[in-house]
């Protein structure tokens, strides 16, 4: 992800979407029920959406396990 975003946007704006990700990870992991619970999948998860990307994690003790991250045209839901 980070390549992909440094070939096409340049390292500046790469490193600020990155940083803003890592950002997203820690509001996250601090308040994991941000984002609503989807009981469609199996096991159930949770997805937050951050600009261009989905992050698809679970709650664990003491935080977050983020399962995958997604681009948000990618069909995410057919893929977990």
């Amino acid at each position: 992800m980070q390549v992909e975003g440094i070939h096409r946007f340049g390292v500046r704006q790469a490193r600020q979407y990155r940083d803003e990700l890592l950002d997203c990870f820690g509001l996250l992991a601090s308040q994991p029920k941000m984002a609503r619970l989807r009981t469609e999948f199996h096991p159930p998860l949770r997805a937050h959406f951050h600009r261009s990307h989905v992050v698809a994690y679970v709650e664990i003790e003491g935080g977050i396990l983020i399962l995958r991250i997604f681009h948000a045209r990618q069909d995410w839901r057919n893929v977990i």
